[in-house]
């Protein structure tokens, strides 16, 4: 560009705009910085002018004064200022000055500090002052295009600072920085907003399936193990998404939005992402294998893909690098494309054959890295969803320079056959076995073993041997061998060398021990070679008194390595497996072996089954306050109590505080009794006690269902613990019970009554009591507007309590103004009917007054049928145990549970409205009704018909004898001040 006249430090105008902001002056410095002639600027918009000449976006909105940019042109650093002045030069309409400057040497030191001012010092990220104001520019400048906010946090960061120091710390949250940078790139702005949080916002979106790509590369990518010495945490992300305009079309909206899903990805498991809105979070692939840095430690070629459509899911740190790949390189690409360089499915594809008991073993030469392979595949459990797993054993490397041949046996063919053993067979011992066979009948030996090395403890352990016949078995007496015993051993393989003895006799004098250690044995010399667990000496392999092909004791060198590598592999793959169905800090199962569970469960419908649902009550504050390792002792102590109540449960960890036991074939008083035993220990054992619930059925028909009611309870029980607490809730509604209890406090709810009169004599029988709910300026509403709603909050006790107590007080009254009293009925919910303190708030209640007992009935709905008959029997006793009366409401709703009646004793039993409404017109309902009421007859219970609102309706009853009828033909419900007998 032209030399430009500009003095360092010293501010020129070169453009004004108008309000609109047009461009209405440029100074003719300007054209040393366009490619155009100034002319060209006016009337044109100031922005893409300011872009033209800085290519930086600067969107100057109505509400602001002043804006700057910098910027660099020919080696020169410049500094561009924007500025509003309230009236302009005709002194009648605002205008809009642009202000460019050179920096000399005090400018740049300025400018240095405004970017020192604007950079987070750790991760060289901008920091959250500097975020909020580029993206609220952005926002503003694209106005509807779409655009996307992730705000991603390190799930257990602490523990890294914890357990390493804050030093390490820093240089994981550096890592994270550079990983988040190369993913992204110049395509959105990355920041770090403070602690272990970090932001991401991608502008011009293509679509949001895109974003998610995104959020599935960042959730693996920062996945990492961090371990120094014995120490080892897991460190994992949990990522909320916001999108624009969707979810706001501000840095704060979309940042409150976001927050709030990442609140929700992290209570749905690590490693996930969560969209603002979304019911379903979405969990990343990582469960079979939920560790992928397990799979990175073996030293063959493993890979994961999907089954039905070969996406490729994984590709382990071997089959990265003989491929070629990184890890976002396999993003959505099929397993035939990367692997094999097809575009179709191979035709070899064997998928559909792959089972999850066993291996399928094949051999087979890879065109693409031109290597001869043993494959092995299985499927294995990922997210809920069987996946293949493949392990590829490179067999062409490992024969390679080992041709040379013995007089009997060719060592090529004892590694290959040693290699297919190893891979072929599903038991571990019997292949080894095999091996040692092969390896003994090479050497003509008589017995080949191999000893395993415990380092911490200092012995060693003969845990695989081969004998020939008639040479005596050596491993049970070879255990537990004190490692000073064996200096001489243990000294040649720590130094990584063979150990060949020609003549055990040499050892006599200079190594007595060990000579007596192989004498035992009858072993006069011996071949053995070390083998390694990582860069440690971990064990060895022998031949005792080999008699050929001594010159070729490479063969046990491969032959160990691939031994002590299988050894390695399997103990990986169980641990694997262990840790896929397993949490990892309880060592309870994990919410993937719960749907496993689930989804089998019917082989055991028949069978009597409980279940306990449990949430650690206050875990989330315990971490604040003291610390997760807190939290986590607390966790570790209830699976020991759990696991000593239920030793034969099938007890789960489902997240971080809920808890599922499942306890099959066990009587139902011994169960009740366990759970008593195991909630005082958990009430005893921690700070604030665990919320129980607990469902039993003598026959299991649907498990879903019993597991729902027990769930119910338990949250009900933890609102009664969070009631009084300042803590976090997680399954409470503060804000709700606190409307409510103002409301009842305020008389919006009210009791009304309706009579059940005796159609006979037109006299009052009894009254039954109802809600009604009634804000200041709002019309009167019936239950059925607010009893769904209170049930779904788990507050329907709270209501359910407070009119018994209503009626309890309403009987008192009458009775000390000298007003007979007659029978009242009050309905409770299911919920509130199985709570464990019912027995104690209905005699709390009734203490309060001198009303005698039997003068209230509970109403209880028909649905209460299907519970098991054990907790139906158990709801009578403690209500008749109480001293109230029993009504079963709603009788012939949706079915009669006839069973119902022969398991509690009913004072009363009332007809439904449906079977009423239509008597006088359907014959059907004319039979079923007389038949109610005969029962009832013969068993001695009031018959009560509901909703009763005509003469031919009363007619009707009254033939088929019904003693009690409740409808409007009599009365609707009034208010209870009104009511009068």
């Amino acid at each position: 560009m032209p030399q430009n006249s500009l003095q360092p430090g010293l501010p020129l105008i070169v453009m004004v705009a108008d309000s609109a902001k047009k461009v209405r002056y440029v100074h003719d410095e300007m054209q040393n910085f366009l490619d155009y002639p100034v002319s060209q600027c006016f009337g044109r918009d100031l922005s893409e002018i300011i872009w033209d000449v800085a290519e930086h976006r600067l969107n100057f909105t109505t509400d602001e004064r002043e804006r700057e940019l910098f910027f660099s042109r020919g080696g020169e650093e410049y500094r561009l200022t924007v500025q509003r002045l309230d009236y302009g030069r005709d002194n009648s309409m605002p205008e809009i000055t642009v202000i460019l400057q050179k920096n000399g040497d005090r400018e740049k030191r300025e400018l240095e500090l405004l970017r020192q001012s604007r950079i987070d010092p750790l991760t060289g990220l901008l920091n959250r002052a500097s975020c909020l104001q580029e993206i609220n520019d952005l926002l503003n400048e694209n106005g509807l295009k779409e655009s996307a906010l992730l705000i991603i946090d390190v799930d257990n960061f602490k523990n890294i600072n914890d357990t390493f120091g804050h030093m390490y710390g820093d240089k994981v949250l550096a890592g994270i920085a550079y990983k988040l940078r190369s993913i992204f790139e110049e395509e959105a702005i990355v920041g770090r907003l403070g602690g272990d949080e970090f932001l991401v916002f991608l502008f011009h979106i293509l679509d949001e399936t895109a974003v998610y790509q995104k959020a599935g590369i960042v959730a693996r990518a920062l996945q990492t193990i961090q371990e120094e010495g014995d120490n080892r945490v897991t460190v994992s992300n949990s990522i909320g998404i916001a999108f624009s305009p969707r979810h706001g079309t501000r840095f704060q909206e979309l940042y409150v939005k976001a927050d709030t899903a990442l609140r929700y990805a992290k209570q749905s498991g690590r490693s996930c992402y969560s969209v603002f809105g979304d019911k379903i979070s979405n969990v990343l692939p990582l469960q079979y294998v939920n560790r992928e840095w397990l799979l990175d430690e073996l030293e063959e070629i493993v890979y994961i893909s999907d089954i039905q459509d070969y996406t490729l899911l994984y590709v382990n740190r071997v089959g990265r690098e003989q491929f070629g790949m990184k890890l976002e390189d396999f993003e959505k690409k099929k397993c035939y494309q990367m692997l094999q360089g097809r575009n179709t499915p191979c035709p070899f594809c064997n998928n559909a054959k792959l089972m999850k008991e066993k291996f399928t073993t094949w051999e087979y030469e890879n065109p693409y890295l031109k290597k001869y392979f043993i494959v092995k595949d299985k499927l294995v459990e990922w997210n809920s969803r069987p996946v293949r797993m493949e392990i590829a054993v490179d067999v062409g490397n490992r024969l390679i320079g080992d041709h040379a041949t013995t007089a009997k046996y060719h060592m090529e063919t004892v590694m290959l056959e040693s290699l297919r053993t190893l891979n072929s067979s599903d038991d571990l011992e019997s292949g080894i076995n095999h091996i040692l066979e092969l390896i003994t009948r090479f050497y003509d030996g008589e017995r080949s073993y191999i000893v395993e090395i415990d380092r911490e403890h200092g012995y060693a352990h003969n845990t695989y041997e081969w004998c020939r016949e008639g040479v005596p078995a050596q491993k049970a007496s070879l255990q537990n061998i004190a490692l000073d015993a064996i200096p001489y051993i243990f000294e040649t393989f720590n130094r990584k060398q063979h150990l060949i003895i020609s003549q055990v006799e040499e050892l006599k004098y200079t190594y007595p021990s060990e000579y007596q250690y192989l004498m035992r044995r009858s072993a006069h010399s011996l071949f053995a070679v070390p083998f390694e667990d990582e860069t440690a000496f971990s064990g060895y392999i022998g031949v005792d008194n080999p008699n050929i092909n001594q010159d070729t004791i490479r063969l046990l060198d491969t032959i160990a390595y691939n031994i002590a590598n299988e050894i390695k592999k399997r103990r990986l793959y169980e641990r694997l497996e262990f840790e896929a169905g397993h949490d990892t800090l309880s060592g309870l199962l994990n919410r993937s072996s719960f749907v496993r569970y689930q989804n089998d469960i019917q082989k055991k419908y028949g069978e009597s089954c409980g279940i306990i649902t449990a949430d650690i009550n206050g875990l989330k504050q315990l971490n604040q306050d003291f610390g997760h390792s807190r939290g986590d002792e607390t966790i570790i102590a209830v699976t020991g109590i759990m696991r000593s109540c239920f030793p034969e449960g099938e007890i789960f960890r489902l997240s971080g505080d809920e808890f599922v036991i499942v306890v099959m074939n066990m009587a139902y008083k011994s169960f009740m009794k366990l759970v008593k035993h195991m909630g005082l220990e958990l009430d005893s054992k921690t700070s604030n006690g665990v919320s129980l619930g607990t469902t039993w059925v003598e026959h299991l028909t649907d498990f879903d269902m019993l597991l729902h009611h027990a769930e119910e309870l338990m949250l009900v029980n933890k609102q009664l613990y969070y009631k009084n607490s300042d803590e976090v809730r997680k399954h409470y509604s503060p804000e709700g019970l606190k409307l409510l209890v103002h409301d009842v406090e305020q008389g919006y709810y009210r009791l009304y009554l309706q009579p059940k009169i005796n159609p006979e004599t037109g006299t009052v029988h009894s009254v039954e009591a109802l809600s009604r709910y009634q804000a200041p300026g709002h019309d009167l509403q019936s239950p059925v507007k607010f009893v769904s709603l209170l049930e779904k909050m788990k507050l329907i006790r709270y209501l359910d309590f407070y009119m018994l107590e209503e009626v309890f007080r309403l009987l008192s009254r009458w009775k000390s103004e000298g007003k007979p009293l007659i029978p009242v009925s009050v309905n409770f919910s299911r919920i509130t009917l199985l709570e464990s303190d019912l027995f104690q708030m209905l005699t709390e209640i009734k203490s309060k007054y001198d009303v005698p007992c039997d003068m209230v009935m509970i109403e209880i709905t028909e649905s209460i049928g299907d519970m098991e008959h054990k907790v139906i029997e158990a709801i009578g006793s403690k209500l008749r145990k109480a001293g109230f009366r029993i009504s079963l409401d709603d009788f012939g709703a949706d079915y009669a549970n006839m069973s119902i009646l022969s398991i509690m004793h009913f004072d009363e039993l009332k007809l439904d409205k449906s079977l009423v409404e239509n008597l006088v017109e359907s014959e059907k309902n004319q039979i079923i009704v007389r038949c109610i009421i005969e029962m009832c007859r013969s068993l001695h219970v009031d018959c009560v018909a509901e909703g009763v609102e005509s003469r031919e309706q009363l007619e009707l009853l009254k033939d088929y004898g019904c003693t009690t009828i409740q409808g409007y033909y009599y009365s609707k419900p009034v208010e209870a001040e009104q009511f009068s007998i």
